[in-house]
């Protein structure tokens, strides 16, 4: 289960909210997000079960940069 984000006037705050592991990152993390890619144009969500990035509060997670 996947969604693409697009937010115009938002997506470069939105973008470093996730790759910073701010505000954002902590409450996708909490409905069970652990994909998230970033583009200049949208971020990629999913609900993928494993990771390699490794987060102590949250678990693994995957991220990267389209």
């Amino acid at each position: 289960m996947a969604l693409d984000l697009h937010c115009p006037s938002d997506q470069a705050k939105i973008n470093l909210s996730v790759k910073t592991l701010g505000y954002l990152y902590a409450s996708l993390r909490k409905c069970g997000i652990n994909g998230f890619g970033i583009a200049s144009s949208f971020l990629h969500i999913d609900t993928r079960p494993y990771g390699l990035t490794s987060d102590a509060v949250y678990g693994c997670y995957s991220l990267w940069f389209y």
